[in-house]
């Protein structure tokens, strides 16, 4: 298997979300960067918020980037995207292996599940959910494939 010359986290962790059977069977689309307009929900958006630079060591990149992942779940009702996001938490904590564009060393949980609510429309009593977490994510940004030596 050839993987591409730069990793991106984001396309990694999108691509075993949708993998994933039962998160599937719960929300309609995971998104990168921007909840499309008119999308249906529960959706997943995932937001690269933040990203470190190649560590270097005796002056040569030794390959380990991190990037902090957002990912929120918009939905209708609380009990849906809580059921989202939990089945999230369970799918990326601890992964380790190939994922799309990258060889991840290690994805955990930066911060607890919390809820927000969004009013739909202004002079509305409506509202939807949101629920958000975060992950940092480990990833050889050099090699894109576990060492076999």
């Amino acid at each position: 298997m050839t993987l591409p010359a730069i990793p991106d986290p984001i396309i990694a962790v999108r691509q075993l979300l949708l993998s994933d059977e039962i998160l599937m069977g719960t929300v309609q689309g995971v998104h990168a960067y921007q909840l499309p307009q008119a999308a249906p929900e529960p959706a997943v958006v995932l937001w690269a918020i933040s990203a470190t630079a190649d560590d270097v060591l005796e002056g040569s990149p030794i390959g380990v980037d991190f990037a902090t992942i957002q990912i929120d779940v918009h939905g209708p009702q609380r009990d849906v995207t809580r059921k989202a996001s939990r089945q999230i938490r369970n799918v990326l904590t601890g992964f380790r292996g190939i994922s799309a564009t990258c060889y991840i060393k290690c994805l955990q949980q930066g911060s607890g599940i919390s809820d927000l609510a969004d009013r739909v429309s202004t002079g509305s009593d409506q509202a939807r959910c949101i629920t958000t977490q975060d992950f940092v994510c480990t990833f050889d940004s050099i090699n894109n494939y576990p060492s076999t030596a």
